[in-house]
C-alpha cells in the first residue's frame, strides 16, 4: 500500500502516547527496519529515543548509558534537557552523591519553571555527600560543603561533627557542638 510508511509512522507515534510502549517500540523498529532512510526517519527516531524516559525493564547502568547517549545527542533540546534531569535524579537513587554534585552546573542550565526541584536535587546531593565524607572520617570535606552550600549541620551528625572539628582544628564549632550535647540524657 502506499500509505503503508505514513500508516506505519503514525501507529507508532501514537502507541508512544499510550501506556503500551513495548508496542510503541516495535511499531518504531519495524518502520526503521522497512523504511531505513524513510521520508519519517528522522521524526521517528526522535520519538524513539523520548521512549528511553518510561523504558522500566533497564538496569540502572544501562539508563545511564541511554541518558548520557540523548544528553550528547540532543544537547539544545529537550530531549537532553530531560535526559539531564533524569539522570541526576537516577544518580540519586543510587545515591552516587558526588556524581549529581558534578552535575549542578548542568542542572542550573535547565529550565526552572519545567523542572522547579532542580535546587532539591543538588541538596540531596550535598547532604548525601557530606553523610559519606563523615563516613569516611572526610572531615574537611564534609566542613567544606557545609560552608559551601550553606547547608545546616544536622543533630544527628553532631558525634562526627565534633570529631570533624576536632581534627580540623575548628575548636569553635566543636565547643558549640559539645556544649549543645552537655546535658543530653542519651550518652551516646
Amino acid at each position: 500500500d502506499v500509505n503503508y510508511e505514513l500508516y506505519l509512522k503514525n501507529v507508532g507515534i501514537w502507541l508512544s502516547y499510550t501506556d503500551d510502549k513495548k508496542a510503541a517500540l516495535k511499531a518504531l523498529n519495524k518502520y526503521l527496519e522497512v523504511y531505513d532512510e524513510g521520508e519519517f526517519d528522522a521524526e521517528i527516531r526522535i520519538v524513539k529515543d523520548s521512549l528511553f524516559f518510561t523504558n522500566v525493564d533497564e538496569n540502572a547502568t544501562t539508563k545511564l548509558q541511554n541518558y548520557e547517549k540523548l544528553i550528547s545527542k540532543y544537547q539544545d533540546d529537550t530531549i537532553g534537557s530531560r535526559a539531564i534531569y533524569k539522570k541526576a535524579k537516577l544518580l540519586l537513587e543510587l545515591k552516587r552523591y558526588n556524581d549529581v554534585l558534578a552535575m549542578q552546573d548542568d542542572l542550573h542550565n535547565l529550565n526552572a519553571t519545567t523542572y522547579k526541584d532542580i535546587d532539591s536535587i543538588i541538596n540531596e546531593g550535598v547532604i548525601g555527600s557530606m553523610e559519606d565524607a563523615l563516613k569516611n572520617k572526610e572531615f574537611k570535606r564534609v566542613l567544606e560543603l557545609s560552608s559551601t552550600y550553606n547547608i545546616p549541620l544536622s543533630d544527628s551528625w553532631d558525634d562526627g561533627i565534633y570529631e570533624c572539628a576536632m581534627k580540623g582544628g575548628d575548636y569553635t564549632l566543636a565547643k558549640s557542638k559539645a556544649n549543645k550535647n552537655f546535658k543530653s540524657k542519651d550518652m551516646e
